[in-house]
């Protein structure tokens, strides 16, 4: 995928599938865009930073995530390609959060200012990135639900569920398996649990037979059992169709 239409394909894909006009594909393709790639365990923003240009994740995982007085982290968002995590910063001051790459990762820089040229001639491109931020913030609804109000099974059940149904609308799924290169230390900053109690929690949920987890790679084996576990409704997302994983048995 060339530079200019992962960023065209990440504003139809987390907008909902918007049908862009000639007059907007002319627009996104004549964007400038740098493209860079940034090793694992780097910083993509900073807490403090004023930024001055907007990221889209072209391949690899990155997260945000906020660091306690104790230097405890927790992760706030996982990143997959296709995501644009710092959309908030065309219009916040200074960031509040660490955007940082889990794996290395193959970005896109896109100028705020081109940016907000761009919307202010093309007032539907700038709903699109409106629509992103919300479903953005509806993630993180679920997630504060996540982190506050389920056990530790079905806590981590859900994340799984949701990071597969985000893989597969982003094409990088295979039936019920998809690549997730995480850590069991990332999956405790992901949940807020312990890494004793992650490593006992797999444990069960690959006893269960519903899912296995192994060398960074996911595959749920029974859909239906662990989104009941999970309390997993895809809806949140909002994405433009029903995941195909939420017909399967």
């Amino acid at each position: 995928m060339s530079q200019v239409s992962q960023f065209r394909h990440s504003i139809k894909l987390l907008s909902g599938g918007l049908v862009l006009t000639a007059t907007e594909k002319q627009a996104l393709d004549e964007l400038p865009i740098s493209h860079l790639f940034i090793r694992a365990n780097a910083d993509l923003a900073q807490t403090g930073d004023q930024p001055s240009r907007c990221i889209t994740i072209v391949s690899g995982l990155a997260t945000t995530s906020k660091i306690t007085r104790g230097g405890k982290r927790q992760f706030a968002a996982i990143h997959i390609a296709g995501d644009m995590p710092d959309l908030m910063g065309l219009h916040l001051e200074k960031m509040d959060c660490d955007i940082r790459t889990s794996t290395d990762c193959e970005v896109e820089y896109t100028e705020h200012e081109d940016i907000r040229s761009l919307c202010a001639r093309h007032p539907r491109l700038a709903f699109a990135l409106w629509k992103i931020t919300l479903a953005d913030a509806a993630i993180m609804r679920e997630w504060i639900i996540n982190l506050s109000s389920r056990p530790a099974l079905s806590r981590l059940a859900h994340f799984f569920c949701e990071m597969l149904v985000r893989m597969e609308s982003a094409g990088l799924a295979r039936g019920s398996s998809c690549h997730l290169p995480l850590t069991q230390d990332d999956l405790s900053d992901l949940t807020g649990l312990s890494a004793v109690h992650i490593n006992r929690t797999l444990q069960v949920l690959r006893s269960s037979g519903f899912m296995t987890f192994n060398d960074s790679h996911l595959t749920i084996l029974n859909w239906k059992k662990l989104t009941h576990l999970a309390e997993f409704d895809d809806r949140y997302l909002h994405m433009r169709r029903e995941s195909r994983l939420m017909n399967v048995n």
